[in-house]
């Protein structure tokens, strides 16, 4: 089906593009005094190119959709939400709560400024993206991440079926309680990193910040760095191979730490090893 083909209108009008159908719309501009909400809420299978966005919520329950190259300012508050099946491409984001409860998308080349993305999402793809914002992915699950930059504080919490590959990571309290995440070949800075995860795998990475990986359960460290840490692994069961040294380790529950060279292991009267933890210079 040819796909019919909006272009050069400006509106602030509410529901102006309501349940679209297989339409393309390029320079569109949703702005004005009216402010008028949802733009393109209940829409279908359409792609929009090269537009700007001031007003609230343009795209809540959308289906099979593409945006590329557009603008979301500050005043755009959560422009996507319960959406399935989405595309985006080369778009910047300055406003609040961009994504939630959306399920398939794929995210590339996008520069995100904002608190609370990605809250509740099933299946995201993101690649070449820079992302900054407060509680980012929270609640979300079945993630795969490549070269992306990110900043902001509580991200990644209560995640599920994590990939991040080649990327940096500037996050404090970083995947708490989150379950199945692998990081390789990243930069992992900040601190309390990874309190209360379950299988949490770090292959490749450079990881610095205070007490780090605390109360985890089935923790992984594979030829990772851990430059500055100290108060590392209280109360966690940890396999680690670590490249040079480590501040300090705190109460480790159980494992195996291979370090160079460790400058303080702390084991204090709470201390609950009971022997199952075992602190080696690597052979």
């Amino acid at each position: 089906m040819e796909r019919k083909i909006v272009e050069n209108i400006t509106s602030d009008i509410e529901r102006e593009f309501y349940a679209s159908k297989e339409t393309r719309f390029k320079n569109i501009t949703i702005s004005g005094p009216t402010d008028g909400e949802s733009a393109f809420k209940e829409s279908s299978n359409i792609e929009v190119e090269e537009s700007k966005f001031d007003l609230r919520y343009p795209f809540w329950h959308n289906t099979d959709l593409k945006v590329i190259n557009c603008d979301f300012t500050e005043n755009c508050r959560a422009p996507f939400w319960y959406c399935k099946n989405v595309i985006v491409n080369r778009c910047i984001f300055k406003g609040v709560k961009q994504f939630r409860e959306c399920e398939n998308l794929d995210i590339s080349y996008v520069t995100l400024f904002g608190e609370e993305p990605f809250w509740n999402i099933k299946d995201i793809k993101i690649h070449n993206s820079k992302i900054s914002g407060f509680y980012a992915f929270f609640g979300s699950s079945n993630i795969h991440i490549e070269n992306m930059g990110f900043s902001g504080k509580y991200s990644f919490q209560y995640t599920k079926n994590v990939t991040i590959e080649d990327s940096t990571l500037d996050t404090k309290d970083a995947f708490w309680h989150s379950e199945n995440v692998t990081c390789r070949n990243c930069v992992i800075k900040g601190e309390y990193l990874g309190w209360y995860s379950k299988n949490l795998t770090l292959i490749n990475c450079e990881i610095t910040g205070t007490q780090p990986l605390c109360y985890a359960e089935g923790l992984k460290i594979i030829n990772c760095t851990m430059n500055g840490c100290d108060l590392a692994f209280e109360y966690s069961e940890v396999d680690a191979l670590i490249v040079g040294q480590i501040v300090s380790i705190k109460n480790p529950l159980k494992g195996t730490v291979i370090v160079e060279k460790c400058e303080e292991y702390i084991k204090d009267e709470n201390d609950k090893s009971n022997g199952n933890f075992t602190l080696q210079e690597p052979k």
